[in-house]
């Protein structure tokens, strides 16, 4: 290995800093400190891959080439071989592949080499028309939701016994992120609507940014999420304190991501706008959600529901 252990975390804790430096505080007081370099690897690497992905300058030629490579560099961590990286940032994965391994725990590998297919979708989708079928979207939304979570709670111990429905958190952050980026991912040619959708609702693809009709599947969406909301805040009680705490944070700071959508109309303009009175009505709004989502996730025995 060309980087030593030491040079490699170092980098990958200075890069989950400057990356996600709110997380990144969340994280340092709920993870012990033996684990939390081993999370930073993994959220490096992981993240170095997605921005290769979602460059739009990077021909999708070589997006392909460069994911092939990573899905075979991690198949070979996998199984031992022999192996020798190029970057520091596979350096990242290479040493975290050495922890799973060491502590016989195959699931964070697992969900590593879950987390690059989904991100392979996104490339091959693009030699194409950019676009998921419904159940296309569903199923790698679901492969990065599960991913996320399952690497989280690995590291947020006691580990929890299993209910199919807590990555629902995750489910919901991974929507928010494309509410998020909505914008910027039509740029870079990612249309994260399903093709079902985009027939109901008759939407323009090719010119979706002044599509008024988009509004109406952005509604609709929204909707969708906040009834997603709900379903996770039943699973919050019978998560550990530490993976509750996670969770709740994780919610609670991307909920103005998915507000804005409905306070600047469901255009597009809450991507790039930002109006001083709309915002003021955007995070008033959130903070009464977090609110709600705290007193359901810390008061098990409460009825309330988010209503929105």
């Amino acid at each position: 290995m060309s980087y030593d252990f030491k040079e490699v975390t170092d980098f990958a804790g200075e890069f989950a800093r400057k990356e996600s430096p709110k997380a990144s505080r969340i994280l340092d007081f709920i993870i012990d400190k033996s684990k939390r370099d081993y999370l930073n690897l993994s959220f490096t690497y992981l993240r170095w891959v997605d921005d290769i992905v979602d460059n739009p300058g990077t021909p999708v030629f070589e997006k392909k080439k460069f994911i092939e490579y990573q899905k075979n560099l991690v198949s070979a961590l996998y199984n031992n071989d022999n192996f020798e990286s190029a970057i520091i940032e596979e350096a990242c994965i290479f040493y975290f592949a050495e922890y799973a391994k060491s502590i016989n725990n195959y699931i964070l590998l697992d969900e590593v080499k879950n987390m690059v297919e989904a991100l392979g979708m996104d490339v091959y989708r693009l030699e194409c028309s950019g676009i998921f079928s419904n159940a296309g979207l569903d199923h790698y939304i679901e492969l990065m939701s599960k991913s996320l979570f399952n690497i989280l709670r690995n590291f947020c111990p006691p580990e929890p016994k299993y209910r199919k429905d807590f990555y629902l958190g995750a489910k919901f952050t991974t929507i928010a992120l494309m509410i998020r980026d909505m914008e910027e991912d039509i740029d870079a040619g990612f249309i994260n609507i399903g093709a079902e959708d985009i027939e109901l609702y008759k939407l323009d693809i090719k010119n979706l940014k002044n599509d008024k009709k988009f509004s109406l599947w952005l509604a609709d969406r929204i909707k969708y999420i906040f009834d997603l909301l709900n379903n996770e805040l039943t699973q919050l009680r019978y998560m550990p304190l530490k993976l509750r705490i996670l969770t709740c944070y994780s919610l609670a700071y991307r909920l103005p991501w998915i507000i804005r959508a409905k306070v600047y109309g469901y255009t597009l303009e809450y991507c790039s706008q930002r109006i001083f009175i709309k915002e003021i009505k955007t995070y008033l709004i959130s903070f009464y959600v977090t609110l709600n989502i705290f007193y359901k996730g810390f008061i098990p025995a409460s009825k309330q529901m988010i209503k929105y």
